[in-house]
């Protein structure tokens, strides 16, 4: 083969690697520009859908909180007393009671979607729930002002127990009632409605030692 049949067949192949390059990137882009387009559409369409449920429950909260007092200027219930009973919308946008549970143990969490300790807890609880639900109810009481921010944390996270929020932050009678002082505030309360244990804080294992000693030694 004399040498210039050989340099033209040489740049025929380079030249038609590089154009099966020059594809393959395209198609690359093209694939990875389609993926951040889903992927965009997907955040849009759940924003979309927490936005159109936070106007639900907002409007939910205004019927039932606009004239409902329930400030009782009491002293924050302490372990032995009877819990007070409170209301809130839960994240279906239903009003409900805390004496609407029967029949179970509650941990009553009060918490923030800003609070880097209730994170912390979550995996935690999602054990203690899994563990327990058949015994137990966790409840989740929010501090935040914006239903948005709660609905949108809820998913986040993939909260599967009973969250409740009454719009009004921490100006919430409930937290008044409750003296809530700092986040996480815990209450465990029994199927009587006694306060059996109260703890404010989190540290990993305390939620689990907290409610085997008192389910597991009462059942």
């Amino acid at each position: 083969m004399n040498k210039h049949i050989y340099f033209t067949l040489l740049l025929i192949i380079i030249s038609f690697l590089s154009c099966k390059n020059y594809e393959y990137r395209c198609s690359t882009n093209t694939i990875s520009d389609n993926d951040k387009k889903l992927k965009k559409q997907k955040i849009d369409s759940i924003n979309n859908r927490i936005i159109e449920k936070s106007l639900i429950i907002e409007k939910e909260i205004r019927k039932h909180f606009n004239y409902l007092e329930q400030f009782q200027n009491l002293l924050p219930p302490e372990i032995g007393d009877k819990y007070y009973d409170f209301s809130g919308v839960n994240s279906n946008g239903e009003f409900m009671k805390i004496s609407d549970i029967k029949g179970k143990y509650i941990l009553l969490k009060f918490t923030g979607t800003g609070c880097g300790a209730c994170v912390k807890s979550i995996p935690e609880l999602k054990r203690v729930y899994e563990k327990y639900h058949k015994s137990l109810e966790i409840v989740n009481f929010y501090a935040d002002l914006r239903v948005y921010d709660w609905l949108k944390y809820v998913e986040k996270e993939k909260i599967s127990w009973l969250t409740l929020c009454d719009g009004r932050g921490m100006n919430s009678y409930t937290w008044a009632n409750y003296g809530i002082r700092g986040i996480p505030t815990f209450y465990l309360i029994n199927k009587k409605g006694i306060i059996v244990k109260k703890w404010i804080g989190y540290s990993y294992g305390q939620i689990e030692e907290q409610i085997k000693l008192i389910i597991e030694n009462n059942n």
